[in-house]
């Protein structure tokens, strides 16, 4: 009996014991709590779309010419918007170089074509100077000069058509001229002006409509033709282009 009991006593010392050093043995890995990073969603600065600042009521020279050289004469290919409400007729633009000593190097002027500017539109003018020194820095334009004009209405373009000759260079536009107005129309001309990618002048001319009849009776129609001649430069660089036409309501 004592036999029995002293084995009990035995086992459950080693039962408790063992209890223990495995409770001991535990290894305890404490909680990792990964508290979320929460990056915070980037605010979206909304640039507005930037808008043309109007042009206050007046004529002015746009801030986009190009100048460029053939044969040592300079071309200045420019526009000129007529905002205000009359008709503008034989506008001039007259155009000074300055030497960085300030002092003027060169000059030269022209009319804008076709004569007639209506108001709040735009028209180019090109002008030729053949004798600028080299050494030129800058440029300004004087205010332009003009009278009041009376053009006829009623004068429409259509069937134009533009194309690039590779060949020579060239760039040439060609359509019709319409008078659909009730008056004639006397000395009837168009103008194009012709724009790179970025919306720059680089070609700007003219030329009466017809072969010898340049006035438009009402209904009548009359054919035109420009040209932009590589001998001056390469026009590959032309993107798009604007026509405008213009006549006189009187009789030279």
């Amino acid at each position: 009996m004592r036999r029995i009991l002293l084995l009990t006593i035995l086992l459950l010392t080693v039962l408790v014991i063992g209890a223990r050093a495995t409770s001991s043995s535990r290894t305890y890995i404490p909680g990792v709590f990964n508290e979320a990073t929460h990056t915070p969603t980037p605010t979206v600065t909304v640039t507005p779309t930037p808008t043309e600042t109007p042009f206050p009521y007046g004529v002015h020279i746009l801030p986009n010419s190009f100048l460029y050289e053939s044969d040592g004469i300079v071309h200045l290919i420019g526009e000129v918007f007529n905002n205000t409400d009359d008709s503008l007729y034989a506008m001039e633009i007259v155009v000074e170089f300055y030497g960085a000593d300030n002092r003027i190097v060169g000059s030269g002027s022209t009319d804008v074509t076709p004569l007639n500017l209506p108001g709040r539109e735009k028209g180019c003018f090109n002008i030729i100077i053949p004798d600028l020194e080299s050494d030129w820095s800058y440029y300004n334009f004087n205010p332009p000069i003009y009278d009041i004009g009376y053009p006829s209405s009623g004068l429409v373009i259509y069937g134009e058509t533009g194309f690039y000759d590779s060949a020579y260079g060239d760039y040439n536009i060609t359509g019709w001229v319409r008078n659909d107005g009730s008056s004639s129309s006397y000395n009837v001309s168009v103008g194009g002006t012709l724009y790179n990618a970025v919306g720059i002048p680089v070609g700007c001319e003219y030329i009466y409509v017809g072969e010898s009849d340049v006035d438009l009776d009402p209904g009548e129609i009359n054919p035109f033709s420009l040209n932009y001649s590589g001998l001056l430069r390469d026009y590959y660089d032309v993107h798009h282009y604007r026509l405008r036409v213009a006549g006189d309501i009187y009789s030279p």
